[in-house]
């Protein structure tokens, strides 16, 4: 072979290595960061301290490396008892080797990413599960004795009632009425409670709106994965906690996550004893009583199912 031939052989074959830089220049460079069978620790003494565990420097290798090593013959230099020809072929099965060692480590990446999220979302799922459980734990029957009664609206023969400070209605007969308002302050109320949730709220659209009230003026915009502290809900809105303030997102844009448990406690199925006659009755919550109607806006959204969000 003469010294052009042999020039221009060695050309080609950092032709052919530009050839696979070029075309699979990301994946390369994604496979040389993040694989792992990639790292290869240098224990050479003037790089070593010997009073760490650690290695002073860890080396990446190339995808040409890689593929070196895995078929050193076919990198050697060419010689004289190897034509042009076989030798370009040689360069040629170079080139499909790095290929295919870029096509292997991006789908062991990809086996690997699958299997972490897998991994966290069965955590997350162990942590609520947890979570509940606790709750469930926590629940205990409760007495309580009723704070304030309001007046009796005989239309509807309803008591408003206040209990540990929050709002009750009840419902009772209007012949037993009378006796119940007056000696109301006997009356004995029973339950359940149990500690309240901590939710948080993870914003699963690209784009989402925070609000300053439901359909109100837009205060800011979050971003998919965005987590925010979830304070209720009202109708289909979110009531959040936005940069230290009270604020609001639609229900399409995010999805309530369970993250612990409050140290304070909800009460739930109470019913009020009457004091004279022994009749029970059911208490209900003021605040469910009567929901907001949905202004046309929300409802045409909520039926949509898209986002509240920018174009």
């Amino acid at each position: 072979m003469t010294v052009e031939q042999t020039k221009s052989n060695k050309k080609k074959i950092l032709s052919a290595v530009d050839g696979i830089n070029l075309e699979t220049k990301n994946q390369i460079q994604e496979s040389n960061i993040k694989n792992s069978m990639v790292n290869n620790v240098d224990n050479q003494n003037s790089d070593y301290d010997k009073n760490t565990s650690y290695s002073n420097r860890i080396r990446v290798k190339t995808i040409y490396e890689l593929a070196k090593d895995h078929n050193p013959q076919l990198f050697l230099p060419h010689d004289e008892f190897e034509t042009a020809s076989d030798y370009e072929n040689r360069i040629s099965r170079q080139v499909l080797l790095m290929k295919d060692i870029v096509l292997l480590s991006s789908k062991k990446m990809d086996i690997k990413k699958a299997e972490r999220l897998q991994i966290a979302k069965q955590k997350e799922l162990e942590k609520q599960s947890k979570i509940e459980s606790l709750m469930a734990e926590s629940m205990v029957t409760v007495e309580l004795k009723p704070d304030a009664i309001g007046r009796y609206n005989i239309e509807e023969q309803t008591f408003p009632i206040v209990v540990n400070g929050a709002s009750y209605q009840v419902l009772i007969p209007k012949e037993e009425a009378r006796a119940f308002k007056e000696n109301f302050e006997s009356a004995k109320i029973e339950g359940l409670k149990q500690l309240k949730a901590n939710n948080n709220i993870k914003i699963n659209v690209k784009k989402a709106h925070i609000r300053t009230r439901p359909n109100g003026s837009i205060l800011g915009i979050a971003s998919k994965g965005h987590e925010f502290k979830h304070l209720k809900f009202e109708d289909e809105w979110h009531k959040i906690v936005y940069k230290g303030q009270v604020a609001y997102t639609h229900q399409n844009n995010a999805l309530v996550n369970l993250v612990g448990l409050s140290d304070e406690y909800e009460y739930m199925d109470l019913v009020i004893i009457h004091p004279k006659t022994g009749s029970v009755f059911s208490l209900n919550s003021m605040k469910n009583l009567v929901p907001a109607p949905l202004d046309l806006a929300s409802r045409k959204l909520l039926e949509s199912g898209k986002a509240d969000g920018p174009n």
